[in-house]
């Protein structure tokens, strides 16, 4: 694989991992391009934890380079692992202390020095200005997982990886969040992997994802791309006011509301445009506008799994 690292700060290259005998990756390959955000998706046990874990040197490939903003972690761990930001399960925070207290912590933990302006700035990139003094106890849990996000770049990362950051959130703290990264991969540069079941947040977050099955990479699918031929689609909306959005949506037939969204079922592609007009005509606010089925019927056609994500 010959790529320009200024172009994809991560590439993975030939990882193959066994434990007690068993492969659990085998010759896992893929790059990231700089500034996208990327799902990584496969049913439980596909190794997806394991080569996050081994992206972080946590656990050792066998075979394989990772590099990271050009620096192979084998040979250059330490400089790799300065370009990288990662929170793999809930992120460890100091409940006793401020928002502000807990990154003055983490900043002095680091070996390159960080001044107040730089924590200043990822406050604002996270939106936690209003609650940045306050105790992190008294956060919400979305609060939370945004304060980790902000230590995990203190140090200006190239890459960053999440592991179900949306699990135990509720809508307006998935919405938050959604836009919190967005906003990371086009003001700050960063390029996110995030490991998610959600398909539905996947297809709305990401601009590509990578689709594993038993320690493999079966495909990439772009978001913008993946079942635009589609005769019919179901499409997937986050509107307010919700009651109103569902007015005017049923113009255009069957509206299901799941809470966080809103599904419109039996669409075309033709159709899409009409729909965003009559919602901007009535003065409704669209936080999210995707395709259920498109990632769905893609994400089960490479993984040939039935009956859900297992």
């Amino acid at each position: 694989m010959c790529v320009n690292h200024n172009d994809h700060p991560l590439i993975v290259e030939g990882l193959n991992k066994r434990i007690s005998d068993q492969a659990i990756i085998s010759n896992m390959s893929f790059k990231l391009e700089r500034g996208k955000i990327y799902g990584f998706l496969g049913p439980n046990g596909s190794g997806k934890t394991t080569t996050i874990r081994m992206i972080g040197t946590l656990v050792a490939a066998d075979h394989g380079e990772i590099t990271i903003n050009g620096y192979n972690t084998k040979t250059n761990r330490e400089k790799a692992l300065k370009n990288l930001g990662a929170i793999v399960e809930n992120p460890g925070l100091f409940e006793y202390l401020s928002g502000e207290q807990n990154l003055k912590q983490f900043a002095n933990l680091g070996v390159d020095a960080i001044d107040q302006s730089r924590i200043n700035e990822v406050v604002k990139l996270v939106d936690l200005e209003h609650a940045i003094h306050k105790k992190v106890k008294a956060y919400s849990l979305g609060m939370k997982q945004r304060l980790g996000i902000a230590v995990s770049i203190l140090h200006h990362p190239s890459v960053l990886i999440l592991d179900e950051p949306t699990n135990g959130l509720d809508p307006n703290g998935i919405r938050q969040l959604r836009n919190d990264l967005q906003k990371l991969a086009k003001e700050d540069g960063v390029t996110l992997l995030v490991s998610s079941h959600q398909l539905s947040e996947v297809e709305i977050l990401c601009d590509r994802a990578i689709v594993i099955k038993e320690g493999s990479v079966m495909g990439e699918l772009d978001m913008h791309m993946t079942g635009k031929n589609k005769d019919e689609l179901t499409v997937v909306i986050e509107a307010e006011p919700k009651a109103e959005a569902i007015s005017v949506l049923s113009s255009f037939g069957e509206v299901m509301d799941t809470d966080q969204y809103l599904e419109l079922t039996s669409q075309t592609y033709n159709t899409l445009p009409k729909i965003t007009r009559a919602l901007a005509n009535a003065n409704i606010s669209v936080y999210a506008f995707s395709y259920k089925r498109r990632l769905e019927d893609a994400y089960f056609s490479l993984t040939r799994e039935k009956g859900g994500i297992k």
